[in-house]
């Protein structure tokens, strides 16, 4: 601001000498000025406050012709290209007021450029893009699940071209889950639908190579995780981890096998970080991080049996009857330990006993085998009527 009050006096200076020396070149000098100053004075008071207007905001879905602006939130980065090639990127700030921009990664070479994109957010909390038609944000169609839904209700639905989200104008830099379903993974001979999600993060630091060293970093990571995900789960994975299923020892005192799936989940991350993408062109190899990607947890969400009908049935139908097994005979155990303690009351308290023993209803009840329930209702009413 003080460097075009400065001009401006300089201008003016310039103007009325001008006209001094030759009034006639003054009044043409003269005229031009006010023409440029009235010119410029709407431009300047447009781009002062053209941020408020959403139409010039950066959105993905739509892609406009003219956008002028990119919101970019903490933990995402945005590529500006100058006619097909990188300039520079827009790191996510965490603060507006005190952010700090690096220089030559994240700033124009123009000086005023600079000053204007860095009001903008300071004011408005957008970045400038830069001369329409000379500077543009990169784009990237991810072909990828989202999960929709609420509560059990969730499901995973595939982002096709064309569908609102498929078009992303930045990387995450941070923690994000990129999730995966596989299906007909053949567990020890069932087929199986999985679902997880890889969290993975662009390493901040290999923002350019993530963008430029591959056509396409989510095929890359979609390769790796669907490739070696898929092959080590069919090797660790039991049915028995897939849905808990109950073994023989169920009646034994050592408890059921558990389904360590975070273990599982543990060694399909290391195969999917050390799995080697290789040039064609030179036979280099190279892992996801080398690419600026770096898998940060793993995790398997849901397995679900591939099968429907009768072949459900039979499968579940073990399993079922394991546990209707275990819940019967747990019930029965908790019934005789109450009984038991019911007796030994009875057996302090001899007038209660009596109570009880003249009761009909409990009489009946014991005789044809009651639950406790019956025996406890026959015990009240006894009491009211003593």
């Amino acid at each position: 601001m003080i460097r075009i009050i400065l001009i401006l006096v300089v201008a003016i200076v310039i103007v009325a000498i001008v006209s001094t020396i030759n009034p006639l070149f003054g009044t043409l000098i003269t005229a031009l000025f006010i023409g440029v100053v009235l010119t410029a004075l709407p431009f300047a008071v447009f781009l002062a406050i053209a941020p408020i207007f959403k139409q010039l905001v950066d959105d993905p879905d739509a892609q406009r012709l003219l956008t002028l602006f990119v919101a970019v939130e903490p933990g995402r980065t945005v590529t500006i290209m100058r006619e097909g090639n990188l300039d520079h990127f827009l790191h996510g700030k965490d603060d507006r007021k005190l952010a700090t921009f690096v220089f030559d990664e994240e700033t124009f070479t123009n000086y005023y450029l600079n000053r204007y994109d860095m009001y903008v957010f300071r004011r408005f909390g957008v970045r400038f893009v830069g001369i329409p038609f000379i500077h543009s944000i990169r784009y990237k169609g991810l072909l990828r699940y989202k999960l929709i839904g609420e509560g059990n209700k969730k499901k995973f639905m595939l982002v096709k071209a064309g569908d609102p989200g498929y078009y992303t104008n930045h990387v995450r830099t941070r923690s994000n889950p990129w999730y995966y379903e596989w299906e007909k993974v053949d567990i020890e001979g069932i087929p199986f639908t999985v679902r997880g999600a890889a969290y993975y993060r662009i390493n901040p630091n290999k923002v350019r190579e993530a963008n430029f060293d591959t056509s396409a970093w989510d095929e890359q990571l979609n390769l790796a995780v669907n490739r070696e995900g898929r092959q080590k789960l069919r090797s660790t994975m039991t049915i028995a981890k897939a849905i808990g299923i109950v073994r023989n020892t169920i009646w034994k005192d050592t408890p059921p096998e558990t389904a360590k799936l975070t273990e599982v989940a543990d060694e399909i991350m290391e195969a999917v970080k050390g799995y080697k993408f290789k040039n064609p062109e030179n036979g280099i190899t190279r892992t996801l991080e080398a690419f600026g990607i770096d898998i940060l947890h793993f995790d398997i969400i849901d397995f679900d049996p591939e099968l429907d009908g009768n072949a459900l049935k039979a499968f579940q139908a073990p399993t079922l009857a394991r546990r209707l097994a275990q819940a019967r005979e747990l019930e029965g155990k908790g019934e005789r330990a109450y009984q038991k303690e019911v007796l030994a009351a009875l057996a302090s308290q001899p007038e209660l006993a009596e109570v009880m023993s003249r009761n009909k209803a409990l009489v009946d009840a014991v005789k044809g085998g009651g639950e406790i329930t019956t025996l406890i209702t026959a015990l009240i009413q006894g009491l009211q009527k003593k």
